[in-house]
């Protein structure tokens, strides 16, 4: 009698109140032992692609409960989605809470999951300015990568970097427009969201177009505090809108305007507590970045600078490697609990958060795919790659748009329509750019060339080929050294089609045209052959398309 009368409250509960169950399955932060608790104050990588017996050992004595993979994780669909799924299962079990599992898939050449194609980069979104273009892609993004039990997105990067200036952001950022970046990396943000992944901005207070790469050094940023607060902070201010189930991850640069100390963001209680909390209000996770970083290293050791980024206002610390460094971090922050140095009333504010975003995750988190066929190692959709052309086609007509032949008042609608064919070089570092060229009806001579190709070589391949124009593919630093080394006279025939960064072209130099798309895109040739006016369809024009690709 009393498991059926208990079997029919269970019933009504559920009834009327769906999540119940679901929310009385995270403890409550005085129900936490002191493990448990410091436990979930960490975010840890590792090595393996499988949980096996040394991983499992590890989260179950030091209680943790939030995870973050990377490519060194993921071998397969099938593998990684297995191994998701133990990681919630000992987790789970190990800590009476949800975990989180973080990624980073911002897209370009920041993607640890593989997809066919691949998720363009920010630069080539933020060219569009098209808000609703982002959130679709913020949701299929989402869809994808939670596919395999990821519930965390490490990402958008809000910092506001000029394009033209070197940076080791570089294609990571939407832009130099603080409005543009606000818009469209809320909006991706928010289709992540609505897809129920964690978005998290990055790297908080902004990193700007600083050259020095805190992965490698300690790096100052000297902005003023005007143009900090006006533009750098500005899209993380419109992101904290969003809500308390999102995160921010802090810079470890430092901002002598912001803190007078030097002591960088991630352990700057004056930018975490006194701006990121009360001035811009944010209610959010506040998440370092890796604190194994060389950039802290002339601060702390990792463990002494996880607890000081505590102590700072952090609420999880990310350390990436190192089950030794790991453990020497837990060990010491539940010492400071312990001893008073980190209060208890800090450390019930820090799991209180997690746990209720924990618990968001955990009622709208759907249940795993199954991938039977180990083999399959890149995820493809339709919508992604519609999305993906339509980013293509805005920023092909943009530069089209702006495309000048003789002068500057002339745009391809005003070039006279050619009675005589086109014949035209293609120079591509890379033999999909040709492949694609000549799907189009335009045809061309393709010229595969090396890195260290000679100039000289592509002004002779255009006698060779009695070719009139070229199109010269710039993929990177390699490539686009060639440029410089042009004589005027081939450099005016040569029409650019930049897949890096724009700085990368000088704009001083004259050339037929610049199409910065910086982004690979497998149709990128053919849309370029399509619509660039000066290179007709015509039968001669396809006889050309015939010719093999030779290496220069």
């Amino acid at each position: 009698m009393k498991v059926y009368f208990s079997s029919v409250i269970c019933f009504f509960l559920l009834a009327i109140f769906p999540n119940f169950l679901i929310a009385q399955a995270l403890p409550r932060v005085e129900q936490m032992t002191l493990e448990q608790k410091v436990g979930q104050l960490f975010i840890i990588g590792f090595p393996q692609q499988r949980v096996d017996s040394q991983l499992e050992d590890f989260i179950k004595k030091y209680k943790i409960s939030s995870f973050i993979l990377f490519k060194r994780n993921i071998r397969s669909l099938s593998q990684v989605a297995k191994m998701n799924s133990d990681l919630k299962t000992i987790a789970t079990a190990t800590t009476k809470s949800f975990p989180i599992i973080a990624v980073d898939q911002e897209g370009g050449q920041v993607a640890r999951v593989p997809t066919r194609p691949q998720i363009p980069n920010a630069m080539s979104i933020g060219q569009t300015q098209d808000a609703s273009l982002a959130y679709s892609l913020g949701q299929e993004t989402a869809k994808i990568i939670r596919t395999l039990g990821f519930n965390m997105n490490l990402a958008p990067v809000l910092d506001i970097s000029n394009p033209h200036v070197e940076s080791f952001i570089g294609q990571r950022s939407f832009g130099s427009d603080a409005d543009q970046v606000s818009s469209v990396g809320v909006a991706l943000s928010k289709g992540l969201l609505d897809e129920a992944v964690i978005p998290t901005a990055k790297h908080f207070p902004g990193v700007g177009s600083v050259s020095g790469d805190p992965h490698k050094i300690s790096v100052e940023y000297d902005a003023t505090a005007e143009t900090l607060y006006a533009k750098d902070l500005k899209p993380f201010s419109e992101f904290s809108k969003l809500g308390t189930n999102t995160a921010i991850m802090l810079s470890h640069l430092s901002y002598p305007a912001l803190d007078p100390t030097n002591t960088p963001a991630t352990l700057s209680a004056e930018i975490i507590k006194s701006i990121l909390r009360k001035r811009v209000g944010f209610n959010g996770l506040i998440v370092t970045d890796d604190i194994q970083m060389k950039g802290l290293i002339n601060f702390k050791t990792p463990y002494d600078a996880a607890l000081a980024a505590l102590k700072a206002g952090a609420d999880i610390v990310m350390m990436t490697w190192s089950f030794k460094d790991q453990a020497k971090a837990i060990e010491k922050v539940r010492s400071a609990v312990a001893s008073g140095e980190l209060s208890e009333e800090e450390l019930t504010e820090k799991v209180s958060r997690i746990l209720l975003v924990k618990q968001y995750l955990e009622k709208v988190n759907p249940p795993l795919e199954k991938f039977p066929n180990s083999n399959v190692v890149a995820l493809s959709t339709k919508r992604l790659r519609e999305i993906e052309s339509k980013i293509l086609d805005f920023n092909v007509n943009v530069a089209l748009k702006n495309f000048s032949h003789d002068d500057a008042t002339r745009t391809p609608a005003s070039i006279p329509e050619r009675t005589t064919p086109v014949s035209v070089c293609v120079f591509s570092p890379k033999s999909s750019f040709i492949e694609s060229y000549k799907k189009s009806d335009a045809g061309a001579s393709g010229i595969k060339i090396r890195p260290k190709s000679k100039a000289s070589l592509i002004a002779q391949s255009f006698s060779r080929y009695e070719c009139q124009y070229g199109v010269y593919v710039v993929y990177g630093p390699s490539s686009a050294g060639v440029l410089s080394k042009l004589s005027k006279e081939v450099s005016e025939k040569l029409l650019l089609v930049n897949l890096s960064l724009p700085n990368l072209v000088d704009s001083n130099k004259k050339y037929l045209g610049v199409v910065n798309l910086f982004f690979a895109h497998p149709d990128a040739g053919k849309k370029i052959a399509d619509h660039f006016p000066l290179f007709l369809k015509n039968e001669t024009s396809r006889e050309l398309a015939q010719d093999k690709v030779e290496p220069l």
